[in-house]
């Protein structure tokens, strides 16, 4: 019975020293070829109030943005699509530039879209690299 007690207790202890090790050693956490990103998005100086950011992997070319996030008073985090394995990504802005109180007559007083140059026929691009960038800035002109 003793001998029973004592093997019950050493298999408890040894599952949890187990336990104990993969929380503190990160044993089936994130992906370490991943990388978390999160930045900013100015345009002329000031922060994007609201937008999209897609980021869609180059090679092999990618029919769906690999991720992407929501744009909130000029910052993004893609901690809701999970991070991005290292590579060079075309990148889509996708958002509406508010105008001043005296917008001419014509234009609508939401905002104007950003150009085509940033989105459909973005001109953007960045390069993860292994363990790599984790901080963006994008600093856009109308």
């Amino acid at each position: 019975m003793k001998s029973l007690l004592r093997t019950r207790l050493g298999i408890i202890t040894a599952a949890l020293w187990i336990s104990l090790g993969a929380v503190f050693f990160g044993v089936g956490g994130d992906d370490p070829s991943r990388v978390s990103l999160f930045g900013a998005v100015k345009v002329d100086g000031k922060p994007l109030e609201h937008g999209t950011i897609c980021f869609f992997l180059k090679s092999p070319p990618e029919k769906s943005a690999s991720g992407g996030s929501a744009i909130r008073h000029g910052y993004f985090d893609l901690k809701e699509s999970g991070p991005l394995m290292p590579g060079t990504y075309t990148v889509w802005i996708i958002g509406q530039v508010k105008q001043s109180a005296s917008a001419p007559e014509g234009q609508d007083a939401a905002g104007v879209p950003l150009p085509d140059r940033y989105n459909e026929k973005s001109e953007l691009e960045v390069v993860i690299p292994y363990n790599g960038t984790h901080h963006l800035e994008f600093n856009l002109k109308l």
